[in-house]
């Protein structure tokens, strides 16, 4: 019981003193402004984020792709889920030549130091953020989401969906509409590189601090909600909302929602327990994300996904 409690302290301490790092809000024009682009820094910052990469595009960082894919999966309820978001989204990253980043335990041996594991991912993602690499956008999937349109470009999406992907472009988080009163779902994102990003998720990730919102059940979405629910930074401006989710983030627990060839993103949301997934257990929620990538990119995983 005492080793208990002392494994605690450590784990409160610690992630009191990676929020104690985070910057505080920029004021002024430079909070909505983009990053400067510094030749040599802009070198040093892509070797450094190049590390965290698993796959690779030489040695010298010329031509910074577009766009980057991130996954961050850690938590054991997810973990069979895992193998098969990693092998989707570092597909879609191959079929955009978009850079892959990774956050494992490899990547991020301080994973474990995050309770509950979801706030992980936030943490990930400001810290590729704070790097202020040469990528426009960071495109961001929960471990039981799947990208299903691998031809579909970010800058593409973007101009469907109705946004500016051009610097003077005024969005720089895009979510898609969440059922009942949540204002969106933070499952999938597509965040513009930046420092009004980079801020966005600071004080998300502050938020975290308080027991109140570390523990809810929605975690880092329930925090993004009450920076936007606050609107002190034009959140309502620079958070891009998309009605159609099934455009965007299609939920399997809507009936008819995911429409092939339509959605970017399919959702294995609230499995297990909502009816729609048919599923009672973590690992029959994994067995059904499996036949769905199965049936979707067999031809491309045919040692993973037999006959």
């Amino acid at each position: 019981m005492k080793r208990d409690r002392l494994l605690q302290c450590a784990i409160v301490v610690v992630s009191f003193m990676f929020v104690a790092l985070l910057p505080f809000r920029r004021t002024g024009s430079d909070l909505f402004g983009e990053t400067s682009k510094d030749s040599k820094s802009g070198l040093d910052y892509s070797r450094k984020i190049h590390d965290l990469e698993s796959e690779q595009h030489g040695d010298a960082r010329v031509n910074v792709p577009y766009a980057a894919v991130i996954n961050f999966c850690l938590g054991e309820s997810y973990g069979r889920m895992s193998q098969w978001a990693f092998m989707n989204h570092k597909d879609y990253a191959r079929a955009q030549k978009y850079d892959y980043l990774q956050g494992d335990s490899l990547r991020a041996p301080y994973g474990h130091f995050f309770t509950p594991p979801s706030w992980g991912k936030a943490a990930f993602l400001w810290m590729i953020l704070d790097r202020r690499t040469e990528h426009k956008w960071f495109l961001l999937a929960d471990c039981d989401a799947l990208y299903t349109n691998l031809d579909e470009p970010v800058d593409q999406l973007l101009q469907h969906l109705g946004y500016d992907d051009s610097p003077q472009g005024s969005t720089h988080v895009i979510v898609a509409r969440d059922l009942g009163d949540s204002p969106f779902n933070a499952g999938f994102m597509l965040v513009r590189n930046g420092n009004w990003s980079l801020d966005f998720f600071a004080e998300v990730l502050r938020l975290s601090t308080q027991p109140a919102v570390r523990e809810h059940p929605w975690w880092e979405q329930h925090a993004m909600h009450r920076v936007y629910k606050e609107n002190k930074h034009g959140e309502h401006v620079h958070i891009g909302i998309v009605e159609d989710r099934s455009r965007l983030n299609a939920f399997t627990v809507v009936r008819g929602e995911y429409k092939d060839g339509h959605s970017f993103v399919r959702h294995q949301v609230n499995c297990p327990g909502h009816p729609e997934n048919n599923a009672t257990t973590f690992e029959q929620c994994a067995e059904n994300l499996a036949s769905f990538f199965c049936s979707r990119f067999r031809s491309r995983h045919r040692n993973k996904c037999p006959t």
